[in-house]
């Protein structure tokens, strides 16, 4: 998924940041490729371009990764962001900046951010209780699964969790369902509205 935002003669582009329980395939190298094509052609028109990717070095794969290589999940992840950065750099892809979670202007971003939106009453704590499977990573409702199993993962047994987390309080703001790009576009503004950017 490609975020693009722009402004007169400014453009920022972002990527997803990809997971670092493996090394970047042929997919994430295809959304790279077609990213740097954007941040190419607009630095050719002359703009002031931005070009962001990354990695998001947190998560449960993560974690199972680290533990089978038998090495901490910091030192499993700067294994993987080294990998990850000599693959960009083999498809000559010219990013601006590769960001890390783990990066300590990025966590004390996310703490701001996090502080205001909670101090604005926009986030509250609650459960949150579905079947998780592990291999996507997600939440699946009844209606996902086939024959009681992830279509994505069969074989993988889903999990009956229940957690605290933190939920956006939508109906403080009148906003009822956001789908897709208008949901990251919500999340975009969110952040520039937060830190009067």
């Amino acid at each position: 998924m490609l975020l693009i935002f722009q402004e007169m003669k400014k453009f920022y582009l972002t990527t997803a940041i990809d997971y670092i329980n493996d090394v970047i395939h042929l997919g994430h190298g295809y959304q790279k490729v077609i990213a740097d094509v954007l941040a190419r052609y607009h630095r050719l028109l002359g703009e002031e371009v931005f070009f962001l990717t990354g990695a998001d070095e947190h998560g449960f794969k993560a974690q199972e990764a680290a533990r089978k290589a038998a090495v901490s999940p910091q030192a499993f992840a700067d294994k993987i962001t080294t990998a990850n950065k000599e693959q960009l750099k083999s498809l000559n892809i010219a990013y601006d900046r590769y960001i890390r979670t783990s990066d300590q202007d990025h966590q004390k971003m996310v703490q701001e951010f996090f502080k205001k939106v909670e101090k604005n009453g926009d986030i509250y704590l609650a459960d949150f209780e579905g079947i998780y499977c592990s291999g996507c990573e997600e939440y699946k409702t009844e209606s996902d699964l086939v024959d009681g199993h992830c279509p994505f993962h069969p074989r993988l047994p889903l999990q009956k969790l229940k957690e605290k987390n933190y939920f956006f309080a939508w109906s403080k703001r009148k906003i009822e369902r956001f789908e897709g790009v208008a949901l990251i576009l919500f999340y975009f503004l969110a952040v520039l509205a937060v830190f009067n950017l």
